[in-house]
């Protein structure tokens, strides 16, 4: 699991900021202000539970939001009746989950002619689907303010961007791929299938070609990340992934401004 924490954490470190205090850190990305996932204090194993209320009234100041969004330590969990007493008090409560396979052990199939990657014409169509798909699930501005902070690391190649296309040689789908040849571990990322095309096997064909490219890199292991309310584990679990770990995150919107 440390392997993947540290990938995690230099994957966030892409985007983001990161002040250490005591016994927890701050991650912030100015440059993207309105994406809740770019700005978050992570708790380390050291943070006394007892002090946790104390911090969420803090949170709005330290990470300078309209926002409370706080997430678990790798190796401490939250408990139980802290859960609950913060359910009661207006919070939203979910799950980090961490999905890993060993890519030693994985013989998927890779021979799809329908996934692309690497290429000015392949990026260029993974970006229009990651744009378009933004947009339809959050809006358009944010589509284009989170296109343009990634764009330099597609750019790049530090993360690749895979793109799946229709029969008809439509780009439908895109996903990321990072890989991090100091932990030996890839991150696949950002998996999105345009709504019509969901449910008829590109998602299985993007990913399969992921894990391959992982394994052709000589990468030991690749992981995903997901939500405890996103139904999506289930086709992860069914394409081999395991679960490895789960952080509680902790949400409150203030509906006010700072």
């Amino acid at each position: 699991m440390k392997s993947i924490a540290q990938a995690e954490e230099n994957y966030l470190l892409l985007t983001c900021s990161k002040k250490s205090e005591a016994s927890y850190d701050v991650f912030i990305d100015d440059q993207i202000p309105q994406m809740f996932a770019n700005h978050f204090i992570q708790l380390r194993d050291d943070f006394p539970m007892e002090d946790l209320y104390s911090l969420l009234v803090r949170v709005p100041g330290i990470l300078k939001r309209n926002y409370i969004h706080v997430k678990s330590s790798f190796g401490k969990s939250v408990p139980l009746s802290m859960k609950k007493a913060l359910f009661d008090l207006g919070y939203v409560l979910d799950e980090e989950l961490f999905y890993s396979i060993d890519l030693a052990e994985w013989q998927g199939n890779s021979a799809s002619g329908r996934i692309r990657w690497g290429t000015a014409t392949s990026l260029q169509d993974g970006c229009d689907v990651m744009q378009t798909y933004d947009a339809l699930s959050v809006n358009e501005t944010f589509a284009k303010e989170k296109l343009r902070r990634k764009y330099p690391f597609y750019e790049k190649g530090i993360i690749q961007l895979f793109v799946c296309y229709s029969d008809d040689g439509t780009p439908i789908g895109c996903a990321e791929l990072y890989a991090d040849y100091r932990e030996n571990v890839s991150k696949i990322e950002e998996v999105a299938i345009l709504e019509p095309y969901q449910r008829k096997g590109y998602g299985t064909e993007l990913l399969h070609e992921m894990l391959a490219e992982s394994k052709r890199s000589g990468l030991e292991l690749s992981y995903l990340v997901t939500s405890g309310s996103d139904q999506a584990k289930r086709f992860y679990e069914k394409l081999g992934f395991r679960r490895e770990h789960r952080l509680t995150t902790i949400f409150k919107y203030l509906f006010s401004s700072m």
